[in-house]
């Protein structure tokens, strides 16, 4: 998982901003690996055993996320549930380096750290 530098005390702007940018690096760090990691995803669609380990290790990692998040964020502040909030960082993630790593011209940087701005 992506595991951004939050800052204590910062606003849930700052804290997408940071975030965007932690993907937007990973993304690039993903390239070498991106053949590797669609045959994985691929694997996981065809297989129900490992879908649900992949679920199962999700879910553990959701929980991980949204008490990491609420560490730095109140809940009130978001634009959702802090549950369903990580779910959708999780998808806005995979499909922002997915879709990266397939059109980077297009997908840029700005892009991507802008993104996670929006959703403050």
């Amino acid at each position: 998982p992506v595991a951004p530098p939050f800052q204590e005390g910062a606003s849930l702007r700052v804290q997408m901003r940071i975030l965007g940018e932690a993907v937007a690096a990973e993304a690039e760090a993903r390239r070498a690996r991106a053949i590797g990691a669609l045959s994985f995803q691929l694997y996981v669609l065809t297989q129900q055993e490992m879908r649900a380990r992949l679920q199962a290790e999700n879910a553990r990692l959701y929980a991980w996320a949204e008490e990491h998040l609420l560490r730095f964020v109140d809940e009130g502040d978001l634009p959702m549930p802090a549950a369903r909030f990580v779910r959708v960082l999780h998808a806005l993630t995979e499909g922002l380096i997915l879709t990266h790593l397939i059109t980077p011209e297009l997908i840029t940087r700005e892009v991507i750290v802008s993104a996670f701005e929006t959703l403050a």
